[in-house]
């Protein structure tokens, strides 16, 4: 009989640390989408103010070079920031990324469910 209570015991314990390991994942993925999405503004705005710079440059022969070079630098630099959490969100969804076509796909995938590209 305690045999049963032992059994039963395990069981819910393994179901408790899963629906715990489950949630912390979904906590997870959560921060890093809000993070790629703070990371995705950011470069918008930078994107929008090179654009002016640029629009300047053409029309009035004021550019200010040195801000654009700026401007590029802090681009690249998010551009990394959120490779890195793209990275991180592969990691925790366990997806990877197609190299031919860019599509996410289980990471455990032999193929490209998009593009047919072995892997």
């Amino acid at each position: 009989m305690y045999e049963f209570f032992d059994k039963v015991k395990g069981m819910v314990s393994k179901t408790a640390k899963d629906a715990v390991k489950v949630s912390g994942d979904a906590v997870e993925y959560t921060k890093l989408k809000f993070k790629a999405g703070e990371l995705n503004d950011k470069l918008n705005k930078l994107y929008a103010e090179l654009g002016k710079i640029v629009y300047a440059s053409m029309t009035d022969s004021e550019g200010d070079t040195e801000n654009a070079e700026d401007i590029c630098q802090q681009i690249t630099l998010i551009k990394n920031q959120l490779e890195e959490v793209e990275n991180e969100l592969s990691s925790v969804t366990n997806k990877t990324t197609c190299s031919s076509c860019g599509a996410k796909v289980d990471a455990d995938s032999t193929f490209c469910s998009k593009c047919g590209q072995k892997f």
